[in-house]
């Protein structure tokens, strides 16, 4: 894979106006044509397109989307989306996401909006990343590029994951989070965006440990039990809200014995 794509700030600023500058005036030629779509937490939405392509919203997400004869825009202004996109010889998709296009003719790709910028991930077919047409990355299936809007220079990193990574990535497509080594506090993360009850976790031992599973994204609860019930060094603290809503608070057990500081603990899913 090709080394990352870097441009100096000043001209990132320059080319970041520009492409927002032509977006705008796509959306703007005939406001009349422009759909918004938003879900809220928690939700997830498909939007079945007239050529058979299906472009789904994740949970929390919201974007803008036109159509201009063949050719579907799309402007993604928080959240995470997939393009189930159907093969065309004269259609096109277009997306906007972190100052940058996605160019695609017929693609299955997930685009979700991070702290850095966005990433791309392709399970099918081609997408090109590009910045006004001054750089471009083409990602093939099972590659991935990460926007960087937010250092000192503007950058594509692309590189090579396995298929197996691209399916957890898109487990939410199918309702659950599929986790594999990752940490208890990027967990929770994840978690969180999904509910209302928000998972806290307390101390940085904690925060560390790794686990696996496959949980319902909407089910924060059965995750937050199971954790406490495979590792009795982590105790569990349910807190209710004056508004009702729940925090479920995970931290290191007294007199436990230390929590696992290596290797991946892995944690029973809720059906076995």
């Amino acid at each position: 894979m090709s080394s990352p794509t870097t441009l100096a700030r000043p001209l990132a600023a320059l080319i970041v106006f520009v492409v927002a500058t032509c977006l705008s005036s796509l959306f703007a030629r005939d406001t009349r044509n422009v759909e918004h779509y938003q879900t809220r937490i928690g939700e997830q939405r498909p939007l079945p397109q007239p050529d058979g392509s299906v472009i789904t919203l994740n949970t929390d997400s919201s974007i803008d989307l036109r159509h201009d004869g063949p050719t579907i825009y799309v402007q993604i202004s928080g959240g995470e989306v997939h393009f189930n996109m159907t093969p065309s010889r004269h259609g096109h998709l277009v997306v906007s996401v972190a100052g940058v296009d996605l160019l695609d003719t017929g693609t299955i790709f997930n685009v979700r909006v991070i702290e850095q910028g966005a990433r791309v991930t392709v399970k099918e077919g081609q997408v090109t990343v590009s910045i006004a047409h001054v750089s471009r990355v083409d990602l093939h299936a099972s590659q991935q590029a990460i926007i960087d809007t937010h250092s000192t220079v503007m950058a594509i990193r692309a590189h090579d994951i396995t298929s197996r990574e691209v399916d957890r990535q898109l487990s939410w497509l199918q309702g659950y989070l599929d986790f594999q080594c990752d940490t208890l506090a990027s967990a929770a993360r994840e978690f969180n965006r999904y509910s209302l009850t928000h998972i806290e976790v307390m101390d940085e031992p904690t925060a560390k440990i790794r686990i696996g599973g496959m949980f319902s994204t909407t089910d924060p609860i059965t995750f937050a039990e199971a954790m406490a019930k495979v590792m009795p060094n982590i105790h569990l603290d349910s807190v209710q809200s004056p508004d009702g809503t729940r925090t479920l608070r995970l931290r290191q057990a007294l007199r436990k014995g230390p929590l696992p500081t290596s290797g991946c603990a892995a944690a029973l899913n809720p059906d076995e």
